[in-house]
């Protein structure tokens, strides 16, 4: 059985103030940066024993918000996986990831996927 928990970046949406770089659109004015462009160091989420013994499968958008020394400062789920097992290891993979510093905070949007394959 092989295991994926593979990825989408997703375009960004920014609200709020500053500038920001990427591609996608944008509402407003507001700090946001691709996925791609912004994270330095990232581990894929564990899939959770249980969640793959009962073949629970699932995606979750994330908003990450960023410090300016490029840690998560915040972890808000913005569609679930409807699995609160799943979005549990996305967010406690999260925490650890780097991110490129910045002047200011920003945030990126990331969809991570929990997909079991035969």
């Amino acid at each position: 059985m092989e295991l994926n928990s593979g990825t989408t970046v997703n375009a960004v949406e920014s609200n709020g103030t500053g500038s920001g770089s990427g591609s996608g659109e944008a509402s407003g004015n507001g700090s946001g940066i691709s996925f791609g462009d912004a994270v330095t160091s990232f581990k894929e989420p564990a899939y959770p024993r249980l969640a793959l013994r009962r073949g629970i499968e699932g995606s979750l958008k994330i908003k990450i918000v960023v410090s300016p020394e490029g840690v998560p400062r915040e972890i808000i789920v913005l569609t679930s996986s409807g699995h609160e097992i799943l979005d549990k290891a996305a967010i406690d993979a999260v925490r650890v990831w780097k991110f490129i510093p910045q002047a200011k905070p920003y945030f990126v949007l990331k969809t991570i996927v929990f997909q079991i394959k035969n």
